[in-house]
């Protein structure tokens, strides 16, 4: 579902979903009915079975006990760019419209992040 949603509030909303999901939940797999609620809260509504890409109840969130909050968030933040980088086909003006965000911020994030020209293209 993280991935799938389109995150009209960028970044800073993806942040929240996922704090309060790990603040909230007690367990190493955040259950996808947890995340579905935050989204269905976003919305105003639950998400729909057809824009579930996974059947599985859990298997939104896996947090290796070694990693912290803001380890989590950096992984989290890098798939949701290199994930609008290959919907988009590389069109990094489309990314920054679909996320957005400034496009210096995706030039920076990209370089932080390592994502490679080869990843998405």
């Amino acid at each position: 579902e993280l991935m799938v949603y389109p995150w009209p509030g960028n970044i800073q909303q993806l942040k929240n979903v996922v704090q309060q999901a790990v603040l909230t939940c007690n367990r190493r797999i955040v259950p996808r009915k947890l995340v579905e609620q935050y989204l269905g809260e976003l919305n105003g509504e639950r998400l729909q079975g057809q824009n579930v890409r996974s059947t599985r109840e859990e298997v939104i969130l896996k947090i290796p006990a070694s990693e912290g909050f803001n380890d989590i968030i950096a992984e989290v933040e890098r798939l949701v760019i290199l994930t609008a980088l290959q919907r988009n086909r590389g069109n990094k003006s489309r990314v920054t419209k679909q996320l957005k965000i400034p496009r210096q911020t995706l030039y920076n994030k990209i370089d932080r992040y390592g994502i490679e020209e080869s990843e998405y293209k």
